[in-house]
C-alpha cells in the first residue's frame, strides 16, 4: 500500500504528515520500536533521523493524520531520515515520499510561504506575530485576533 507524507519541525517536535488515502479507512496507530524507529500501521514503518520521546500526539482529519514527535536533542533533522550533506539523495521512487520536494505533493511549508507572499501587511504581521511567539506551534492570519494579546505556545 503506498502512504504519502510529509514532514516539518520546530526546534523542539517532528511532525509527520500522512495524508489518507482517497479509498478505504485506514487506521494509523503509531508505536515506537526503540527511539528511532515508529511503526505506523501494520508493515509500514519509518526510520527517524535522531531519538524521541515515546509520547506521540495525533490529530487527525479526513484528509490527513498528523504525528506530533518530541524530540530527545533540540537539534535541525532537515527531514524524517536527516539530510546530511555528504548523503546523496535518492531520485528514485519510493512508497512513501518525504519531504515532498515535488510539485504534486507540496509541503506545508510551501503552502505557508505562499500565503505569506500572497497577502497583505496584516496577515504577514499576524502569521509572524503567532508562530513567534507560540515558537512554532501556532499560526494565525488574522491580526484583529493576534494584535492585543500574548500568543502562547500549544503543546
Amino acid at each position: 500500500m503506498e502512504m504519502a507524507y510529509d514532514f516539518a519541525e520546530t526546534k523542539d517536535t517532528a511532525i509527520i504528515f500522512i495524508y489518507r488515502p482517497p479509498v478505504g479507512d485506514i487506521q494509523i496507530s503509531p508505536v515506537l520500536e526503540g527511539p528511532r524507529r515508529l511503526r505506523l500501521w501494520n508493515d509500514i514503518t519509518i526510520s527517524l533521523y535522531k531519538d524521541v520521546y515515546p509520547d506521540i500526539r495525533l490529530i487527525e482529519s479526513r484528509s490527513r493524520v498528523e504525528v506530533h514527535l518530541r524530540k530527545v536533542e533540540m537539534v535541525r533533522w532537515g527531514g524524517i531520515n536527516g539530510r546530511p550533506a555528504d548523503k546523496p539523495q535518492d531520485d528514485g521512487k519510493e512508497t512513501m515520499v518525504e519531504d515532498s520536494g515535488d510539485e504534486e505533493n507540496p509541503s506545508v511549508m510551501d503552502l505557508f510561504s505562499k500565503i505569506y507572499q500572497r497577502s497583505g501587511d496584516d496577515v504577514r504581521r499576524a502569521m509572524e506575530k503567532s508562530f513567534y511567539e507560540s515558537e512554532g506551534t501556532v499560526l494565525s492570519t488574522d491580526w484583529d485576533q493576534v494584535k492585543s494579546k500574548k500568543i502562547t505556545r500549544e503543546d
